[in-house]
């Protein structure tokens, strides 16, 4: 349950000490953060909760980032939340972002 103040943020990331940053860097800043270690867990939290933003990591086991923001750009709930995906990039030796929202 969130609070007056502050946005909602959903992270999704199978590696716990991803989200335990992003929750912290984010709830420092003033939002309400709800984790999920996989792609299912956060549709789930997405269906239920009032999120305004969701950061996926893009590499996970069984759903990747890539597919759960199809699925939620898709969904029945009319949506406008703000997605992003993050990745590793071993080639450029950095964490890259990418926005995947739709103005609409």
């Amino acid at each position: 349950m969130r609070g007056e103040q502050g946005h909602l943020v959903l992270c999704v990331d199978d590696e716990e000490i991803g989200l335990g940053v992003r929750r912290t860097i984010l709830e420092r800043a003033g939002y309400h953060v709800l984790t999920a270690c996989d792609g299912t867990e956060g549709l789930e939290l997405f269906a239920r909760e009032p999120v305004e933003a969701v950061i996926l990591d893009y590499s996970m086991p069984g759903m990747h980032g890539g597919e759960v923001a199809t699925r939620i750009r898709g969904g029945s709930r009319p949506s406008r939340s703000c997605c992003f995906r993050l990745h590793w990039s071993s080639r450029r030796g950095h964490i890259c972002g990418e926005s995947v929202h739709d103005e609409g």
